[in-house]
């Protein structure tokens, strides 16, 4: 589920995480996750332009598994431009770096002119940026009540079938 293939690129790619949302808003919409532990900016930057290439290869592919994609870091970066990271010039300008995998060419202009515009809004609506500290790794329900939670989630589950 977490495998995708370049379009012009002998190896694959894939994502950290995926899986289906629970409940009611995003209930049964599925999401991939790539997840950066680091705990300072260091190249970030150059990871997050590969994941939103990566992003854009994927919901040209296989659409219905890309529902949502998540950012998941404990650092920040590029601050000042924190507004700007999802945004279809953000996914254009990554897609345009990995252009010989996805189009290839390294021609800048035929690149462009192989761009779907509807993938590259597309990946753009889709962009959850989440950034962790360590201290939010114990908000977490108690043991108890996370088996209390489970079991009523398969209970409902059952129920629908």
């Amino acid at each position: 589920m977490l495998e995708f293939s370049w379009p012009h690129w002998d190896k694959p790619f894939s994502f950290d995480l995926g899986g289906r949302f629970r409940g009611t808003e995003h209930g049964g919409k599925m999401f991939v996750a790539e997840v950066k532990g680091y705990r300072a900016e260091y190249d970030l930057s150059s990871h997050f332009q590969s994941f939103l290439a990566k992003c854009y290869v994927a919901l040209s592919s296989r659409p219905k598994r890309c529902d949502h994609f998540m950012w998941i870091s404990w650092a920040p970066f590029q601050a000042r431009h924190w507004d700007q990271h999802p945004t279809v010039d953000s996914v254009k300008n990554a897609v345009l770096k990995e252009s010989k995998r996805i189009f290839d060419t390294e021609d800048p202009h035929v690149a462009e002119l192989r761009l779907d515009a509807g993938t590259l809004t597309g990946v753009a609506q889709r962009l959850w940026l989440i950034t962790l500290c360590d201290k939010q790794e114990n908000l977490v329900i108690a043991d108890n009540h996370y088996r209390d939670v489970v079991s009523l989630m398969l209970a409902e589950e059952r129920a629908a079938l």
